[in-house]
């Protein structure tokens, strides 16, 4: 499985954080006031300058109203062997939890008709 370099985990976080910013209509300034942060430091992080601290991390998260393990997740075009193990997980995590929901819907129908 291939290890993430600092290069790549700050381009997740950096691509992490713009997104889930857009999400909530966010500018960089708003986000930026609301994290009590300046909006050079928002930019800076965005555009991989700049590696933020815990706190930073932390006051960010706050703001998006995030949990911070979403910051590393992978993104749509994510490459790496783990990345796609990642994916992985996630479709068969997916389908084994639709398959319980089906089978359930199944058993409370048939509970009914009886």
């Amino acid at each position: 499985m291939d290890v993430l370099n600092s290069e790549e985990l700050k381009a997740r976080l950096s691509y992490n954080i713009k997104r889930l910013r857009k999400n909530m209509k966010f500018t960089q300034e708003q986000l930026a006031e609301k994290a009590g942060l300046s909006k050079d430091t928002i930019q800076s992080i965005e555009n991989c300058r700049m590696w933020p601290s815990d706190k930073t991390i932390l006051l960010i998260c706050d703001s998006l109203e995030s949990d911070a393990s979403r910051l590393f997740l992978p993104h749509e075009n994510s490459t790496t062997a783990e990345d796609a193990l990642y994916k992985d997980l996630q479709n068969t995590f997916a389908s084994r939890v639709r398959n319980l929901l089906n089978k359930s819907i199944d058993e409370i129908i048939s509970e009914n008709q009886e």
